[in-house]
């Protein structure tokens, strides 16, 4: 199948801060973005690891598992029967998945962006769409 994947930087600089360059590392180079990964649903965090292994050459990957457990993995939302995270009016567990991903935000961070596959990215834009990581950013 065809891996899609959604990033997407949260937080862009203010209009009124200044401009930050990261410095360089020991060989002269900036050093690699630090993203938070969320896989897709009946995933784990180390599934979606090896499934992106080599994106960490180009920046440094944290790949939690979900919250909730679903069969042999884990979902970032649990459905009621016959539903699908785009029809239904409710994912249950969402607060319990907010307050963990503002806690891992805090607790492994810092990171630049977050990077998901489907029921990860669908979470993703539903975190920016609501604003629930600007208090654990700041």
């Amino acid at each position: 199948g065809v891996l899609l994947l959604l990033l997407l930087l949260l937080l862009p600089p203010s209009p009124l801060a200044p401009v930050v360059v990261p410095p360089l590392g020991m060989a002269g180079v900036a050093p690699k973005p630090r993203l938070m990964c969320l896989h897709g649903k009946g995933e784990t965090g180390a599934d979606f690891a090896r499934r992106i292994a080599a994106l960490g050459e180009l920046a440094d990957l944290v790949c939690p598992d979900a919250p909730h457990k679903l069969g042999g993995g884990f979902a970032w939302w649990l459905l009621p029967p016959g539903e699908r995270s785009f029809t239904t009016p409710v994912f249950e567990g969402w607060d319990e998945t907010v307050a963990f991903v503002r806690r891992s935000w805090v607790e492994q961070g810092p990171f630049d962006g977050l990077l998901g596959f489907s029921q990860g990215a669908i979470l993703i834009a539903a975190l920016a769409a609501s604003g629930a990581l600007r208090a654990a950013a700041g």
